[in-house]
C-alpha cells in the first residue's frame, strides 16, 4: 500500500521537471485555501501547531530541546528501583 503524497500524486514518486514540481505545488496550494482556518485557541492543537519540530530536529516539542550545549547532561539511570 503507497501512503504519504506518492499516493495522492503518483509524479511525486520520480524525478519531476520543474514544470511537474510547479504544478504540483500549485494543486497544494489549493488545497491549502481549501482548508477550514484554523481556530484552535488552547490545548494540544494549539500546542502541536507552535512547538513541535520536524523529524531532522528530532520531532520533539523545541521547548524539551537544549538551548546550549552546556545544556546538555546525561542523568545516569536508575534500575532496579521504583
Amino acid at each position: 500500500m503507497i501512503s504519504g503524497p506518492s499516493r495522492i500524486w503518483p509524479e511525486l514518486s520520480r524525478p519531476a521537471t520543474s514544470a511537474q514540481a510547479a504544478d504540483v505545488y500549485a494543486k497544494l496550494a489549493l488545497i491549502r485555501r481549501s482548508l477550514p482556518p484554523v481556530t484552535d485557541l488552547r490545548g494540544w492543537p494549539l500546542l502541536h501547531r507552535q512547538h513541535v519540530t520536524q523529524a531532522p530536529e528530532g520531532c520533539d516539542y523545541d521547548f524539551l530541546q537544549a538551548r546550549t550545549p552546556g545544556e546538555v547532561r546525561f542523568a545516569e539511570p536508575v534500575i532496579g528501583r521504583s
